[in-house]
């Protein structure tokens, strides 16, 4: 009997621990979405720059991107809630067996979490680049601009 506690308590730990982080990989990906709605609005604020910087075919790129990680992160925020719907009945109904098929699939998300995180960050990294430099771009422009002397009415 006590060796059945035991396994039902590290059982139940597994899950827990399980259950933490798939609610730390769902706080992550919504972050990321917000992420990805400022970098369409960054970019959109600096359209007329990138075309004049003849970066749009660049930039479009990296929105496909953008966009195709959007789609996959939407898809693993529904395998997570299916994992978590998962955990929680083993839970509830204290089920020994499918603790396996948890740990498997756990292991599949927390790869592919990674994967989409990397890329991400990638991604987000060279767009940041092109605007920075865009930006700094402008800047010049308005400091030469405004470092031509006037003349000076007498």
């Amino acid at each position: 009997m006590e060796h059945s506690q035991e396994n039902i308590t590290r059982k139940n730990g597994n899950l827990t621990r399980y259950h933490n982080t798939s609610k730390k990989w769902l706080s992550e990906l919504d972050f990321i979405l917000v992420e990805h709605h400022f970098i369409k609005e960054l970019i959109q604020s600096h359209f007329v720059a990138i075309c004049q910087e003849n970066l749009i075919d660049e930039i479009n790129e990296k929105q496909k991107e953008i966009e195709d990680l959007t789609s996959k992160i939407n898809i693993l925020i529904l395998e997570i809630y299916m994992h978590e719907k998962q955990i929680s009945l083993l839970t509830n109904y204290n089920r020994p067996t499918g603790l396996k098929l948890i740990y498997e699939n756990h292991k599949l998300i927390k790869s592919r979490f990674s994967q989409i995180s990397e890329r991400n960050k990638l991604v987000k990294s060279v767009i940041f680049d092109i605007i920075k430099d865009i930006m700094e771009h402008l800047k010049q422009k308005k400091n030469v601009k405004n470092s031509i002397p006037q003349s000076k009415a007498s």
